[in-house]
């Protein structure tokens, strides 16, 4: 323990880059905290009517609404940190990297600011292509609580994406040590090899998943990239068959429509999506979804809309939705800037943008 926050303390004196709060004035100090406030206290007792609703809302799964609540919120008290931390959780949750940036970097360091705000915030740069910010905001989180197993798999995959070997595999190592009662590298070391697309070590790895009891769910969710990532949209809804749950998180029901609407399925893919029964998928991850959907049923105007609403988001999912609406609305330049575009942040070298093509199109 103490070897990691020795090194968490180094890396941050040396990476972390320095940011100004709204508030932020002080050597080596949090740069939102500041001088403090009536806006930075953070006490759950002092938290408004509308906070509260927010935070309420966001745990509940309900990103948009509590976004709603933490903006009421700020139109009374602009310069309230849990309101712009709250709000700035919310969109990141939502999948708007962008604007959720704007409310969570300047407040990094309030009160308010925890290390679930630390994870979206990394997530969401790392999103953005800023993933050298990423890894100090892994940084910040784990300052926050030491040897969290989300943040030390945070800092291995974006230690990996920048080629530094070295806080890799120190991620990892205290991976393998954080947790007497299992191995937390492991899920860790599948994701690496899916994002290298070396499926062998990404089998062994489900393989001792299996073996400690751990719950199917986030694996499955890995093998059926994978199967997609190979373009076997059939084996990829298998992984799922395979472990029948009345209710799927938003993550898996992504990938489980992505890879009917690969089949051809539209119709099935866009009532799933729409899910009368567990509720519409909300967010860009369901959007870049729908984007695919409406260019398969021909409503390209709809796809550009959905499009044009994202913005400067710059998601490598999302860069390959917006190459297959110019691929089907025939802007051979455009498609082919996107191409390039999509090339510089692909992810898995086995991955592909003619896989988006539906097999029964091609």
């Amino acid at each position: 323990m103490r070897g990691l926050l020795l090194l968490v303390g180094l890396l941050l004196v040396v990476g972390a880059p320095a940011r100004a709060g709204p508030r932020g004035e002080g050597k080596g100090r949090p740069a939102a905290l500041g001088k403090g406030g009536p806006g930075l206290s953070g006490g759950p007792g002092r938290m408004k009517p509308g906070i509260r609703r927010g935070n309420a809302m966001l745990n509940s799964g309900m990103p948009m609404a509590a976004a709603g609540a933490f903006r009421d919120a700020l139109e009374r008290d602009p310069d309230n940190a849990e309101a712009h931390v709250g709000l700035g959780q919310s969109r990141a949750r939502a999948g708007r990297c962008a604007a959720a940036l704007e409310h969570l970097l300047p407040w990094t360091h309030a009160l308010a600011f925890g290390p679930k705000a630390a994870m979206l915030t990394a997530n969401c740069l790392e999103r953005q292509g800023r993933v050298e910010e990423a890894i100090a905001m892994d940084l910040h989180a784990l300052t926050l609580r030491p040897a969290m197993p989300g943040a030390l798999t945070r800092l291995v995959l974006d230690a990996d994406r920048i080629g530094d070997d070295a806080l890799r595999q120190v991620a990892l190592e205290h991976l393998w040590i954080v947790d007497p009662r299992r191995d937390e590298s492991i899920f860790a070391e599948a994701a690496l090899a899916l994002r290298h697309g070396d499926l062998e070590v990404l089998d062994i790895m489900a393989t001792l998943w299996a073996r400690e009891g751990r719950d199917n769910d986030e694996f499955d969710r890995l093998q059926a990239r994978s199967w997609l990532d190979l373009d076997d949209p059939v084996t990829a809804l298998d992984v799922f068959a395979k472990h029948r749950r009345v209710r799927r998180g938003a993550s898996a029901r992504l990938l489980a429509i992505e890879a009917s609407r690969r089949l051809g399925l539209t119709s099935q893919a866009r009532a799933a999506i729409e899910g009368k029964a567990f509720g519409a998928l909300t967010g860009l991850d369901a959007d870049v979804v729908r984007i695919r959907l409406a260019v398969d049923e021909g409503a390209l105007d709809e796809a550009r809309r959905l499009a044009d609403e994202l913005g400067n988001e710059s998601d490598e999912e999302l860069i390959a939705s917006r190459w297959y609406l110019a691929r089907a609305g025939g802007d051979t330049a455009h498609a082919t800037e996107l191409a390039a575009q999509y090339e510089a942040v692909q992810t898995s070298p086995i991955r592909s943008l003619d896989q988006l093509v539906p097999l029964d199109r091609r």
